[in-house]
Parts: structure tokens; sequence; C-alpha cells
């Protein structure tokens, strides 16, 4: 489970850097495309991606493209062109404060004083890293980022709850959307002209790190909840900063330094909290990542299964007492 997503933001906090090496020739718009051009060749599955997902259109479906497939994207390109690599690493922490804000106001998630110190101790981490001094271009830059992160925060809170389709067909779908929306605006406003190299470089960053990332992490998504997900996807701001430390030999002040280990701290405290109480589960018939020794999977297989897999299934109801977190079975209430 923690694998999973520990991979996902390995290959995420790779991307800034990797798209700093590609250069940008062309605009955020076709980028974005390319890149989810990519995705879309990790997702696909000629038995997965077939007309029955238009059945399973829905609206949450729709704002996880436009926010994660198409805004999120075009932000993030726009604002890494103007800042570094590094610095874009580092402002992508605002994603969980966002994730989780988003997550307690609107979709019924759990939060404890732990987890809300937590929170503050990385909001203050990225508050000491911001220089005193920025051109208008880097100020754009730093606006650009924060969009992109409030654009995946609201794209990470609704693929939690999606649970009608897989993750590889929502990824497929947000990437191809993508490629048709964003590629469009690129080709045809900026009249960008991909026939070379860097078009190809963009396609396979795309795979590695939006396709094969996204996939992980929206399994990881629907196992543990958006708020634990994305906490541990912050990993990806390490990664980048290793990164970029090495490939363009930045360097780090003792700000850095601090920064960084308040935001360690912060994530110990968000991952010692225990939640445990009686709560019941109501019949639901719906489709995701799930494996059969967590006590809610008790559907009949042929032959025995351990390991994670995905399909539609049903639970019926049940009342029970247990460690756990805001994962797809327990989006309850909460009155203290």
């Amino acid at each position: 489970m923690l694998l999973d997503i520990i991979i996902s933001a390995l290959l995420f906090g790779l991307s800034p850097v990797l798209c700093k090496l590609i250069g940008f020739d062309f605009s955020p718009f076709t980028i974005s495309g390319l890149l989810y051009l990519g995705a879309c060749i990790t997702s696909y599955d000629k038995n997965n991606i077939n007309f029955d997902l238009i059945s399973r259109f829905n609206l949450k479906i729709a704002s996880v493209i436009l926010f994660g497939g198409i805004l999120g994207p075009v932000f993030l390109m726009s604002g890494l062109s103007h800042i570094s690599a590094l610095n874009t690493s580092l402002l992508f922490n605002l994603e969980p404060v966002f994730t989780v804000i988003l997550a307690v106001m609107f979709f019924r998630e759990n939060i404890t004083l732990k987890s809300l110190i937590g929170i503050t101790g990385i909001f203050i981490a990225l508050t000491i890293c911001l220089p005193f001094k920025l051109s208008y271009l880097e100020i754009s830059g730093y606006i650009f980022i924060a969009l992109a992160c409030l654009c995946y925060a609201l794209d990470n809170n609704l693929s939690s709850i999606i649970d009608n389709i897989k993750p590889n067909q929502l990824v497929f779908v947000k990437g191809f959307t993508s490629v048709v929306v964003n590629l469009f605006i690129g080709l045809n406003l900026f009249k960008d002209n991909i026939l070379n190299i860097n078009c190809l470089e963009y396609i396979v960053v795309g795979y590695f790190c939006y396709g094969l990332s996204l996939i992980l992490y929206v399994k990881s998504n629907q196992k543990i909840g958006a708020i634990k997900t994305q906490l541990v996807f912050s990993l990806s701001t390490f990664f980048g900063i290793f990164f970029a430390c090495i490939v363009f030999h930045d360097s780090i002040n003792l700000a850095y330094i601090a920064a960084l280990l308040l935001i360690a701290v912060s994530f110990y405290l968000i991952f010692s909290e225990k939640h445990s109480h009686k709560h019941t589960h109501t019949k639901l018939t719906h489709t995701h990542y799930h494996n059969h020794l967590d006590g809610h999977h008790s559907h009949w297989h042929e032959g025995k299964l351990t390991f994670y897999h995905c399909h539609e299934h049903t639970h019926d109801t049940i009342t029970h007492t247990h460690d756990h977190l805001s994962d797809i079975h327990h989006r309850h209430p909460h009155t203290a």
C-alpha cells in the first residue's frame, strides 16, 4: 500500500527536473497535452477501455478531468517555466495543505488536532523558504504553482470517492481529454510545432511521471483516503529537491534545511495518530482496488485471493469497531 504511493511520489518528483532539462519550446498547453499523451499510453488497456465508460461518466469524473487533466498541468508548466525546479518542488507542499482543507470542509474526512498541527507546520515551512525579493515573472510563477496545487487538491479528493470505474480507466479518460483539449489549444492558438525530439521526450516523461505515477496514486487514494495518500505523496517534494540539487547544482541554505525538518516532523505527527470507533457500513455496490484481508470484503471468488484486485462487488450491512482511515469505505460523519 505505502510502496505504491512512494513510487508514485518518486516518479512525480522527477517530473519538474526532467521538464526543465527538456526546456520550454512549446506552450504550457502543448506540454501538458504531450505529458498526458504519455499517461494515456501507460493506462491504455483494450480490455478496460470501452464504450461502457460513457454510461459511467458523471460530474465527479468530469471535475477530475477539468482540474487534474486540463487546468492543473497547464498551471504547473506555466509556473515551472518561471521558477526553479527546486522551488517548484518545495512549493508543491501546498498541495497536501489544500487537499486536507478541502477534504475536511467538503468531503467528510476526519482530522485530529495532531493532523492540524502537522498541516500548520507544512504551511510555516513553505513560508520561511520564500525569498524576500521576487521579480514579476517569479511572482507569477509562484501564483501558477499555487493554482496548480489547488487544482490537484480538488482532483485528489474527487478521485478518492470515484468508485464506478477502475484507476487505469480514470487515468486514461483524464489523459485522453487533456490530450485533445490542451493539444488543440497549443497547436491552434500558440502555433506550436511538435515535430522535434522534445515532443518524444515529453511523452516519455508523461508515460512514467504522470501515467504510472497517477495509476499508483489513484490505487492508494482509494485504499487509504485522500489525506493520508497526499501526505505520503508529499515525499515527491524531497525527491524533487534531491534531484534538482544533483542535476542543476542548486544550493540549499539553512532556511531550506529548517523547512525540510519541519515538514518531516509534520508528517510524523499526522501519521502517528490513531482513529478507531464503532461505525456502520450500509449495503453498497461499487468498483475499486481491494483485498480480502481488511474485514470489509467477504464476497466470493473462485480460489482464494489475498492480493489487491479491482472489480465491481457488493458489501452487506455491517457494524464493527477497528482502526481505520478516511478511505473509500469510511466517509461516515464524526460528531467529535
